[in-house]
């Protein structure tokens, strides 16, 4: 996936446009990109407060790249993040930024294809979505099956939904890293 140079640019850059963010409420996009970085691939930010969630925001399915998604996520999980309130200048020095990047979805065929740990996992059925990082199964110590109920219940569906002929489940790898 990454190597650590481009994780550093990555973690210097979602900083530097945080704190340009919530200075002037606007940021510039980084046109000065490593050409290892020229990809579109889906990410996630995540904020924490010492070791508590202070927002999140990802994309599955990117349309920008990566540089771009990254910045624009990291604003986004600041100041967006409808769970959280929003995120204000005097508490940037203690925000940490982690940074989940995706790989390709692949289908998966078997639950023996699932990695509790290495792969995120999707669901779609229907007008029903619902995506999980690894980290939030092994948060919770959630086993193959739990892993699959909960990302069909996050999608608003039954946690069985999975098992549906018409169900399209997709596992990808994540490369997590963070300040």
């Amino acid at each position: 996936m990454l190597t650590d140079t481009d994780k550093t640019f990555l973690l210097q850059l979602s900083r530097r446009t945080l704190k340009e963010y919530l200075e002037t409420r606007q940021f510039k996009i980084e046109k000065d990109i490593p050409s290892s970085l020229k990809q579109k691939t889906g990410v996630f930010i995540t904020l924490y407060d010492n070791t508590q969630q202070r927002g999140e925001s990802g994309k599955m399915i990117p349309n920008q790249f990566l540089c771009e998604l990254v910045q624009s996520l990291v604003v986004q999980a600041a100041v967006g993040d409808p769970l959280f309130p929003p995120l204000h200048q005097e508490e940037l020095p203690r925000i940490r930024i982690e940074i989940s990047v995706l790989s390709i979805f692949r289908k998966m065929k078997t639950i023996e294809d699932l990695d509790i740990g290495h792969h995120g996992i999707s669901i779609t059925l229907l007008d029903h979505q619902g995506f999980l990082l690894p980290k939030v199964a092994i948060g919770n110590h959630w086993d193959k099956l739990t892993f699959l109920a909960q990302v069909c219940q996050k999608a608003g569906l039954s946690s069985h939904a999975w098992r549906d002929p018409r169900a399209q489940v997709g596992i990808c790898i994540v490369d997590t890293f963070s300040e």
